[in-house]
Formats: C-alpha cells, sequence, structure tokens
C-alpha cells in the first residue's frame, strides 16, 4: 500500500502504508487494477478478507465493503430494465453490453476523468465487437471520426445514446466505432452492425 486514507475502511481494518497485498476477497492481486476490480466487484455489506505481507509475516485482515455502486450491480442493471432492453439490443446488433463511464467507475478502471462513453461489460465469443477485438472494460466513445477534441461525431454517454445511434445507423451497415483503452490509447475499427 502507498497510501491509506485515514478513516477509510483500509485504516479501519488495520492495513497500514507499505503492506504488500496478495489477494483482496479471495482475488489474487499483481497490479493496482487487479485491486481495483476487485474492490470495485464487491457487494454486499459483508467484509473482504486481504492477504497481505507485512515485514516478513503472511497476515489476514478483514475490510467492510465499500457501499458504493459495485460492478455486480451494473451487471444487474444492465440486464433489467430500460438499460436492460438497450443492452439485450446492442448485444443483438454489435455484440457487447455495456454501462455508462461515470468518475468512480473511471477511477477504480484507472481511466483518464475526462472521458465521456460508455464501458463494455460482456462480449459475445462470436459477435462483430469480439471480431474486432474489442475487449471487456474499453470505453466506446461513439461512432464516425474524431475532431479536435477526441470527440467522435455520434458520442454516446449511455447505454440508451449507444442503442439509439445504432438504430438510427440502421442495419446492414458497417460504421467506424471509436475506442479509449487503458493506457491513453485511442483505437477505432470498422464494425459490422447486424
Amino acid at each position: 500500500m502507498i497510501r491509506i486514507l485515514e478513516n477509510g475502511p483500509a485504516a479501519s481494518a488495520g492495513l497500514r502504508k507499505g503492506d504488500l497485498i496478495s489477494s483482496l476477497n479471495r482475488r489474487p492481486i499483481v497490479s493496482p487494477l487487479d485491486f481495483n476490480l476487485a474492490l470495485y466487484a464487491a457487494s454486499g455489506q459483508d467484509d473482504m478478507p486481504v492477504l497481505l505481507r507485512r515485514g516478513g509475516k503472511v497476515l489476514e485482515k478483514k475490510i467492510e465493503r465499500p457501499r458504493n455502486r459495485t460492478l455486480t450491480d451494473r451487471f444487474r442493471e444492465a440486464k433489467e430494465g430500460k438499460k436492460g432492453r438497450a443492452n439485450r439490443y446492442l448485444r443483438s446488433r454489435i455484440g457487447f453490453s455495456c454501462t455508462e463511464l461515470d468518475p468512480p467507475l473511471a477511477r477504480f478502471l484507472q481511466l483518464p476523468g475526462t472521458l465521456e462513453g460508455v464501458v463494455v461489460l460482456d462480449l459475445l465469443a462470436n459477435g462483430p465487437a469480439a471480431e474486432l477485438g474489442i475487449q471487456r472494460f474499453d470505453v466506446i466513445l461513439g461512432f464516425g471520426d474524431l475532431d479536435t477534441n477526441y470527440r467522435p461525431e455520434w458520442a454516446v454517454k449511455s447505454v440508451e445514446d449507444m442503442a439509439s445511434a445504432l438504430y438510427r445507423l440502421g442495419t446492414g451497415r458497417t460504421v467506424k466505432i471509436q475506442i479509449y483503452r487503458r493506457k491513453e490509447e485511442y483505437m477505432h475499427g470498422m464494425i459490422s452492425i447486424r
């Protein structure tokens, strides 16, 4: 741990600066992204077991799970209600479901807070998105060419925006899709809408 927030869940559990976390909630941790994803995937109010090394000793602690909207909540929302209908449409047309990129999710995925788009949650193995090489947790910015501010012609900020843009573009078309992947990589490719 590089730093511990005073009065935060890690401090309350007895974690200290310099602790080396090897697992969180029984998930192996080898990078800061692994830690953030394990933390974000937590749901409910139970404790999370943490395995760590401190001064040559292996210790187990328990951290209270976060009370914010978790990745598990986002997967459930992606399947239910208005977002569920929009995501079913997206899966049938381009082969993935997604959720809005908001500041907490951007922090957990270590993405710039200025990005606007939708985050890919789930991919169909043989869908157009997978064939293009889109990956889980890529950010879809929109369709068309980017302007000088890296904004696409048809920007998407929500699941509903994404479904609406695909509906307007029509089926049987191939369009340019704009993607942001971690490490400040802006990418694009041509995707076929079924």
